[in-house]
């Protein structure tokens, strides 16, 4: 459990203490960006007072939360998606690997028995170019 520190911070020139457990780094990166906020509807709207631009900052702040948080659901629901379509693709590799593998010594009595040596020679480089494609099919899969 990590335990929750102090930290002075200084907002338009005015103290303020933070109690967190986020590193000097993190607090120091956030008064930064704050402080570079304040400044700019500061001087966007100079009339303004130091409370109505703390909550037109506190507006902006919960602004791009709301669209972070918002983009990332968009980009979960696309790597889900992309999930459920690989697993779905994964499985008919298998399904016709399977299938090729029933079939395959069939094929090769078949060929035998009734195609040239010329074509027979087309049929074993076809197989092993499936053979090649299935084995980057397994490599790509095993990478995931």
């Amino acid at each position: 459990m990590s335990h929750k520190k102090r930290f002075k911070s200084f907002v338009d020139g005015k103290p303020y203490v933070l109690i967190s457990t986020a590193g000097d780094h993190l607090l120091r990166t956030a008064t930064d960006i704050v402080n570079e906020k304040f400044e700019q509807i500061k001087t966007s709207a100079p009339q303004s007072s130091r409370e109505d631009i703390a909550v037109l900052l506190s507006l902006q702040v919960v602004i791009e939360q709301i669209l972070r948080e918002d983009k990332l659901s968009k980009l979960k629901a696309a790597h889900d998606e992309l999930e459920e379509n690989n697993a779905r693709l994964l499985n008919e590799v298998a399904n016709l690997t399977k299938q090729l593998e029933r079939i395959e010594p069939m094929l090769q009595l078949k060929t035998t028995e009734v195609i040239s040596d010329a074509d027979y020679d087309v049929l074993r480089a076809q197989q092993r170019s499936n053979e090649y494609a299935k084995q980057q099919i397994i490599a790509d899969k095993d990478e995931d």
